[in-house]
């Protein structure tokens, strides 16, 4: 069905059309308005569901140009549960074009593959960049504090389904592991430090280092990193040396019995 705006845009258009129309100033005028609405009316939409499929509707409506960081946002949150689908690539796609000429997205898909593997500037040799942010209680806390320990990095988020599936394979892998000197350093893309802390506290995500600037995904962290889906981990050796990447189910057991034994 389509909107009442959309359809005062459609016979606005039919009458700037046609050659008998008079008033035309009026009209253009008009139609101006009209399209503001629907693009502040689209714009609302996406703002309030950034994290459901129904945004991608919201976004057809607006010029990517113009709202690259809705764009950003959704397309972001939406990636790892509907990246596959026929609309998220559509959408995906119109985005793309709008931010590169078709030269550019050839260069950048060569570089992807270059760097073997999606998803964060760092790969496994790459020594780990530091991360100081506040945990939910507003204390520092430094990923390289941690360093003599085997690390966990994972970027997560209360909001993000296949993280908080991901959960129960970390927490058993630190209680398995914590003595023999494995810990998780957890970075957060959350934007709302309740629903943040209510997560950590239903998957009970015990250790210590849980950390957030609270900015959804312009988190300062996440885009040191390049990451650009979530969850997203990485391995990190006692001297800040990453292992691995993308460990996800039961590959972080794996590499950490290569480590520490069964």
């Amino acid at each position: 069905a389509r909107s009442p705006i959309k359809d005062s845009l459609m016979s606005g258009s039919k009458m700037l059309n046609d050659p008998s129309t008079e008033n035309r100033g009026d009209l253009e005028g008009l139609t101006k308005e009209i399209v503001k609405n629907l693009n502040d009316l689209s714009e609302s939409f996406v703002e309030a569901n950034e994290n459901s499929p129904a945004a991608l509707a919201g976004l057809e409506n607006l010029n990517p140009k113009t709202y690259f960081r809705d764009y950003e946002t959704v397309l972001g949150n939406l990636k790892e549960e509907y990246g596959q689908t026929e609309y998220f690539t559509m959408i995906n796609k119109k985005y793309a074009l709008s931010q590169n000429p078709e030269k550019k997205i050839k260069q950048q898909q060569v570089q992807k593959k270059q760097r073997s593997g999606k998803n964060s500037k760092y790969a496994a040799g790459d020594k780990a960049l530091d991360i100081v942010m506040n945990d939910p209680d507003g204390n520092e806390r430094k990923l390289s504090d941690l360093r003599g320990s085997v690390v966990l990095l994972d970027f997560w988020a209360s909001w993000c389904g296949p993280c908080r599936r991901e959960n129960p394979h970390v927490v058993h892998a630190y209680e398995k592991y914590h003595s023999k000197g494995f810990d998780v350093f957890s970075v957060s893309l959350d934007s709302d430090v309740n629903r943040w802390k209510g997560a950590i506290q239903q998957d009970g995500l015990i250790w210590d280092n849980h950390v957030s600037d609270l900015q959804g995904w312009r988190n300062a962290a996440s885009q040191a990193y390049g990451i650009t889906s979530i969850p997203h981990t990485m391995l990190i050796d006692k001297d800040g040396t990453i292992i691995r990447t993308h460990l996800r189910g039961p590959a972080l057991e794996s590499e950490l019995i290569k480590l520490f034994g069964e």
